[in-house]
């Protein structure tokens, strides 16, 4: 064509209403949306709507992708389309809104760990065995749950190690529970086998005392604390004397 007047221009490339011009013109069109801005909107659009589909319906989560569900069905709907870029506004405002709401989320769940790590902490102090952690022992496995509280970004990252620290908490709370069992059983064990060693004046080696222990309830209950507390000093004294060769256990009912 250069080497021409480039008369034979409309049957090389087709005129104003072939197929190949509208192509040409739509191609400059994308180009130009892109370069404006429109391909890093589209990545970041790609990246929250995988990243979202993928979260697991638990709590906060499965809210989240509820409340996005109608938008992230629209994004996509406007994406199979061939002028998707007449969309470019709309598509950044849908961004804003994911980031906005997923920002809501991951504070909530900061909130959310808090709270969870206070449950956890009284739930470890249940367990019968605790007593027989020192102050210390205790003290640094609560620490544990408390070195999972996390500054992070409200943003997909955030999110992420959120849903991370959640799992995690689960996890911890189980291998301390059973740490605590473990130790405070031993302990357990080895002051019963030193009790029960010990013989008392007058009586002979051979002889062994059941362990005497007793226990103090009220005579009607009425409270769901008194309850648990009752229930509490039961579970500690089995754990205990589940180790004894033999055992007595005065219970001393108490009036109102």
């Amino acid at each position: 064509m250069l080497l021409t007047d480039a008369s034979d221009a409309p049957r090389r490339l087709g005129n104003e209403q072939s197929e190949l011009f509208e192509s040409l013109k739509w191609a400059a069109e994308v180009k130009l949306k892109l370069e404006q801005g429109l391909e890093q909107t589209l990545r970041d659009l790609r990246q929250h709507c995988t990243a979202i589909a993928n979260l697991p319906n638990v709590a906060l989560l499965a809210t989240l992708k509820e409340e996005l569900a109608e938008a992230l069905s629209l994004i996509e709907e406007r994406l199979q389309q061939a002028d998707f870029y007449r969309f470019a506004a709309d598509f950044s405002t849908s961004l804003t809104t994911i980031r906005a709401r997923i920002r809501d989320t991951v504070i909530e769940m900061q909130d959310l760990l808090k709270t969870r790590i206070k449950e956890a902490e009284v739930d470890l102090k249940r367990v019968p065995e605790w007593i027989k952690l020192t102050q210390q022992e205790q003290t640094e496995l609560l620490g544990n749950l408390e070195r999972l509280i996390v500054d992070v970004a409200p943003d997909l990252a955030g999110l992420t190690t959120m849903l991370n620290k959640d799992y995690e908490l689960q996890s911890q709370v189980q291998s301390l529970k059973h740490s605590i069992e473990r130790l405070g059983q031993q302990r357990i064990k080895e002051e019963l086998e030193r009790a029960q060693a010990e013989v008392p004046p007058g009586e002979t080696p051979e002889i062994k005392q059941p362990v005497a222990r007793s226990i103090k309830a009220r005579t009607k209950i009425t409270t769901m604390d008194d309850l648990d507390a009752l229930i509490t000093q039961l579970q500690q004294l089995r754990g205990e004397l589940k180790y004894a060769h033999a055992f007595a256990v005065n219970l001393e009912l108490q009036d109102e």
